[in-house]
């Protein structure tokens, strides 16, 4: 029997520190890809030859200003060959030589048009201890299916957030799918508005948290405050999601704990630093979610000036 072939979609800029841990990884996966589509928007620190160094490398050259999320991968994937194409970032790396394989076992019908897998955090002394035993995505394997897009919009609040909880640092999708249904265009949340359009026309996407991905952000008080605020619009204007007031002298507490007897391996210092690092995010998640309800139950313009002073602003979400 002929070989799955799998294309792989990479957008980069300024990835040389890490993204040759990412293609050795790919490289090395029980299921061999067909190629890999890496795409840069203006590196200048040596990433676009690193990336020609390796085998089935194809590199793609576009202007910086030329970068947009779903744009960028719409570029690339219309250059991909294989029936299936997986997207992820030049930052992240397969947790083991299976994260293809368990990928593509979530393809279990022809109605599955995409498997999404499960970002995880290293467990090195330079990523935030607290993060080590969560995973950052949805965390239960699961299958979701609605009949129409009536159905999905009558599913409850929180079922449709799991739902759409897409992730494009670790997703497999049939080509097909995403060529005859591109990602949108607009700024941010390509992946989860793409999952939403696929739900609302009754096809089904399957979560598989056994095909998992090291990836991780350092966040301080600006980019909590500015990533939760885009989030929590994002989930509010496609879904009507507010979310509950946040407990963060509680988590602060509950993360000192897991940084103090859980984590090991960590000098004192480190973790001085890590619990500095809780109380001020924590606390940014705090604020950001206490000024976003405020700004909801004032109104669109209220929630407008919100993400105008502390995002430069949000463009409407298309939820059709």
């Amino acid at each position: 029997m002929a070989l799955t072939t799998v294309s792989v979609v990479i957008p980069v800029k300024n990835e040389a520190d890490k993204l040759g841990a990412c293609l050795q990884a790919i490289l090395t996966q029980s299921h061999e890809v067909l190629e890999i589509i890496v795409i840069d928007s203006g590196s200048t620190d040596g990433t676009q030859d690193l990336a020609q160094r390796f085998a089935k490398v194809k590199l793609v050259q576009i202007e910086p200003a030329q970068f947009n999320h779903g744009a960028t991968r719409n570029q690339a994937i219309a250059m991909t060959r294989g029936e299936f194409v997986l997207c992820t970032v030049g930052d992240a790396q397969a947790v083991d030589r299976f994260w293809i394989e368990r990928l593509l076992a979530g393809f279990t019908d022809d109605a599955v048009v995409g498997v999404c897998g499960q970002q995880v955090v290293p467990h090195r002394a330079d990523t935030n201890p607290v993060e080590w035993f969560r995973p950052q995505s949805i965390a239960t394997s699961q299958r979701y299916q609605f009949v129409d897009a009536d159905t999905f919009a009558a599913a409850p609040v929180e079922q449709r957030k799991a739902a759409c909880s897409w992730d494009n640092v670790t997703a497999l999708y049939r080509r097909q799918a995403i060529i005859e249904t591109p990602f949108t265009t607009f700024p941010y949340g390509e992946d989860l508005l793409w999952a939403h359009a696929q739900l609302n026309m009754g096809r089904a996407l399957v979560y598989q948290p056994s095909a998992q991905v090291y990836h991780y952000h350092l966040m301080n008080h600006q980019t909590t405050m500015k990533r939760t605020l885009v989030v929590l619009n994002l989930l509010y204007r496609v879904h009507g999601f507010v979310h509950a007031p946040y407990p963060w002298l509680l988590t602060t507490l509950r993360g000192w704990y897991t940084i103090w007897h859980r984590a090991t391996g960590l000098t004192m210092r480190q973790r001085v630093f890590w619990s500095y690092s809780a109380v001020e995010n924590n606390f940014s998640l705090y604020q950001s979610i206490k000024r976003f309800r405020k700004a909801v139950a004032r109104g669109d313009g209220a929630l407008d000036r919100l993400l105008q002073r502390y995002c430069g602003g949000a463009p409407p979400i298309p939820v059709k």
